[in-house]
Order: structure tokens, then sequence, then C-alpha cells
């Protein structure tokens, strides 16, 4: 039996027993009146208690209640209805009868199958300690593995939390809503050059009902590394992961605005804003596409081909893309789209150069409807006559279209179908396949070149970040 005393009050009494049930059996709930108050009702809210959180189940209301002495007792057989487990009555709600109280309880009950023995309530209490002393060990273990400790606060704008999640590994928070002063300061400088008379208010306040972009935390309270750097990529790869996930439930996509790391050890912080490097083009005039005339008729020209702001869109989501092998997979999938409208199956299936491709048996080969032979007669017909093309010389092993085609196409489906590129693994990265052998040959080649092979150091991926924009330039 459980007894608990609301706020102290000897008066003000509710009891529940027993502390172990099965199908057959009810939950008896006593509850003394407050004064002339007699309770009437009550709801009652349960939570199952998992081995890692506590999860609400169901609530309801009684079924009878029956009086003894002075204390009314109220019977549901509700728990029993449930899996069989550990559930704790968090809430209870008590209309009396000229007022409703609701209060916050811990009674923990097991809801056992009916071949199986009740359990007494210290054995309860044992059963619960184990779970949560198990959890207390899971919270401990933290994110990762090294020598050093790290903790990480990411600030995110653009996915609203209502309430703080505690995952273990990390700690989601709610906060506020950013502020417009910085959109508003920009848009004030800029139109007082023009002479337009505007105060800054009056710019904050047309900006201010549009202006709805939620903060929340996302907290790692401990990550274990060997160096800041190893540190960096787990917390950056980690929260994505979880971004991408809230992203599907929350319906909008968290964008990262600046992260705090601490080290304990050695007492040391740092906060890094997330402003993405500018990596495109230095160099301006006409030959970097500022020359009007081009421009306006690039513009008028797509303004009526949707299926090249298709392109366009992808391709722009494709360089956004900071993950090294997920902007494989979306410029891969791009020239897929691009070289499946190009009407090219069931035409002949030529070589580079052009030559007829016979089977074993001596037939004549067509193009198949299937992703490599498309995208590459998508290269053939946009790169073989211009004699530069055909080969990038020394500066990569791997050197020509037929060579580098099939390396992008590995690192697409490697990433498709295994969710990136895992060189090490001998299960994913096989040793006895030319393909694989040739693409991990790439992979060490990239690593001895620059140190490591990231976004900028990978020369297969830049060339194909070029080639997919010459092609999209063609389709204009």
């Amino acid at each position: 039996m459980y007894r608990f005393e609301i706020n102290g009050n000897l008066t003000n009494i509710i009891e529940i027993s027993p502390s172990s049930i099965n199908p057959s059996m009810q939950l008896i709930i006593g509850i003394l009146p407050i004064g002339n108050n007699i309770p009437t009702g009550i709801t009652c809210r349960f939570f199952h208690i998992g081995e890692l959180f506590d999860e609400f189940d169901c609530e309801g209301g009684t079924i009878t209640r029956t009086k003894s002495n002075s204390m009314y007792n109220f019977s549901s057989q509700l728990l029993g209805k449930r899996e069989p487990g550990l559930y704790i009555l968090k809430n209870i709600r008590i209309t009396f009868s000229d007022i409703d109280e609701e209060y916050l309880l811990d009674a923990i009950i097991e809801n056992t199958n009916l071949n199986l023995p009740l359990l007494s309530a210290n054995e309860i209490k044992q059963k619960y300690d184990t779970i949560t002393n198990n959890r207390k060990i899971r919270a401990e273990q933290g994110l990762g593995a090294g020598n050093n400790i790290f903790h990480f606060i990411f600030f995110i704008k653009n996915c609203l939390i209502t309430h703080p999640l505690d995952l273990y590994d990390f700690v989601i928070e709610p906060f506020r809503k950013i502020g417009i002063s910085d959109q508003a300061s920009i848009i004030f400088e800029y139109l007082s050059k023009r002479k337009l008379t505007i105060t800054i208010n009056e710019i904050e306040s047309m900006l201010f009902e549009y202006q709805h972009e939620p903060i929340s935390i996302f907290i790692i309270p401990k990550l274990l590394a060997n160096n800041d750097e190893e540190a960096w990529e787990l917390a950056k790869k980690e929260i994505a992961i979880l971004n991408n996930i809230l992203s599907i439930s929350r319906q909008s996509y968290g964008e990262i605005i600046a992260t705090f790391v601490y080290k304990p050890k050695e007492k040391r912080f740092n906060i890094f804003p997330s402003v993405k490097l500018y990596r495109g083009n230095y160099m301006g005039g006409d030959i970097s596409g500022e020359n009007k005339t081009g421009l306006f008729k690039i513009l008028e020209s797509i303004r009526q081909k949707p299926k090249i702001q298709l392109y366009l869109s992808l391709f722009t989501t494709a360089m956004q893309e900071d993950r090294i092998e997920f902007r494989y997979f979306r410029l891969w999938s791009l020239l897929e789209i691009i070289a499946s409208n190009q009407g090219y199956v069931g035409q002949p299936l030529l070589d580079w150069l052009g030559v007829q491709k016979i089977s074993k048996k001596g037939k004549v080969l067509f193009i198949e409807n299937k992703a490599e032979p498309l995208v590459f007669e998508l290269f053939r017909r946009k790169f073989s006559s211009i004699p530069y093309q055909q080969s990038f010389g020394r500066s990569i092993t791997q050197n020509t279209f037929e060579q580098l085609i099939k390396i992008w196409y590995r690192h697409r489906n490697c990433t498709c179908h295994n969710g990136g590129c895992f060189p090490d693994d001998t299960s994913i990265c096989l040793r006895n396949d030319l393909i694989y052998i040739n693409c991990n040959l790439v992979h060490e080649e990239m690593i001895l070149k620059h140190g490591q092979r990231i976004l900028g150091t990978d020369d297969y991926l830049s060339i194909l970040e070029d080639k997919v924009r010459d092609i999209l330039i063609s389709e204009f």
C-alpha cells in the first residue's frame, strides 16, 4: 500500500493498494474528504516504466466508489488491461463535491500476468532501483570513445521544441524566438543610402509579424574523443542525424547558428558562429557570370523551362550539403535525372570514341534504362568532342571519364545502400571486386595527397562538381 499525506496534511490522505496486480484484480484508491467536500470521482494518469524512459501509457477514471469508515474507495481495472510491466501513477485528479484538485504522486505498481506470482512492495522497489541504476550508468557513458571529454551546446534556429527532452546522449531544450535587429539594420543601411525616409523602428515593426524563427538548444553533455578535430566531426555528425529526424516530425529543418564547446579537463571553451566560408568565384566581370546580356537571356530562357529550374534547385541543394558522401549522392542523382530525360534508352551503346559496343556473342548492344550507362552517354555526348576533357593528366590516377564515372557511381551506391563510405570495413568495401578496389585506391590517394579526404580536399569530387556545372550550363 502507498499512503500519501498531501502537503503534510493528515486530514488529506490518498491511499493506493495493492502495489502488485493482475488482470483479475482492481486497483483501489482511497481518499479522505476535505472538510465537507466529498470525493465523487477521480482520473488517473499512468506512465509505463521502460528500460530507458517513463512514457505516458493511459488515463482513465474509476468504475465504482465505496465507503469504508471515513475513507472513500475508488476501484479501477484500467491498469490490469495494459501490457505487463512496471507502471507509475504520477498524476491524479480528484473531483470533490465543490472543488477539483490535482496531485502529483509517485506510486509504482506492477502489472503482471495471471499465472505469475505477485511481487511484494520491496521486490517492486528493487526492480525499479535496478532500472534507475541502469539508466544512470547509461547516462554516464557519454557519446563516442576517447581520452578527452567535451561538452557541446548547439544553438539551432527554425526547430520548435515545446518542452525539454533528455535523450541521454543529447538534451534538447526550448529557448526563444530570434530577434530581428540585425536584419532591420541591414535593410535600414541600404535604404538610407537610397535616400528613402524610413526609421529602423518602422522596419522592425514591418518585419515583426514575419519573424518567427524559434531557437532550440541541442546539448551533448558528454562526448568522448581523442582530440578536438575528432570531437568536432562526431558532434556535427550526431547533431545532423538528430536534426534530420526532428525535421520530419517538426516539419521544419533546423539550422545551426552557433556552437559552444567546453573541455572540462583543460577548463577551456570556445564559441563558433556557424558562418559558412565563401568558396565561390572571387573573380568578377563578364567571364564570371556578371554579363548583363547573357544573364538576362538565360533568365528569360529558364523561366520557360521548369525542368531546368528543377535541375538548378537540386544542384544548389547538393552544393549546400556539407557531408562529403551525401554530396556525391546528390550530384549523381542530379546527373541521373538529367540523363534519363535525354531519350538515350534504346539507342546504340557506344564507347567513349563512338565505336559501337558488341556483346561476346557478336550482337549489337543498346543503351538500357540503367543509371551508369545513361550517365556515361550523357558525358560522352557533352565532352567526348573536347580533347582536353578526355583526361585530367597526372593530377589524379583514375583520370578518364570511363574510370571517373565508375568511381562516382560507387560512391553513390555505397551511400545509398550503406549510408556512406566505409573504406576500412571489408564486409562493405570488398577486396575482391575491381570497382571497390579502385575506389579504395582513390580514397587512399586523396589521404596521401592532402592528409584527409573531406570537402575541399577530394579532387574526384571537385571534378564531379565542375562537370555537373558544365552540363547544367549546356542545358540552358
